[in-house]
């Protein structure tokens, strides 16, 4: 989803979901989920109004608030590119991987 940052707390950051409105464009994400050290400053690294992309992890549906995260997002790409990698080495390799021709043995 497509976010831009409305506040900064110390707790995290509260965004708005571009392209929706009411509840539903509501979110936040938990400062261990912004992909940042421990301690950052997260009104240098996020001013208001910085659009980014996030992933939803969770939704409170009292409030209709989505938890989100960036962190889930970035982990997300790497484990597709990962996936993308062996796919392909399965297909060009005959054996494909070391560890999968330690499993035939």
């Amino acid at each position: 989803m497509k976010v831009a940052v409305t506040q900064v707390t110390e707790g995290g950051l509260v965004v708005r979901v571009l392209g929706t409105t009411g509840r539903a464009a509501r979110g936040f994400i938990p400062a261990g989920h912004t992909g940042t050290q421990r301690g950052t400053d997260l009104r240098k690294e996020f001013p208001i109004g910085t659009q980014f992309d996030a992933k939803v992890i969770e939704v409170d549906p009292r409030r209709g608030e989505a938890k989100l995260s960036i962190r889930a997002l970035k982990e997300d790409a790497e484990k597709q590119a990962y996936q993308q990698y062996r796919a392909g080495v399965a297909r060009e390799a005959k054996f494909g991987t070391f560890a999968d021709l330690m499993k035939k043995s």
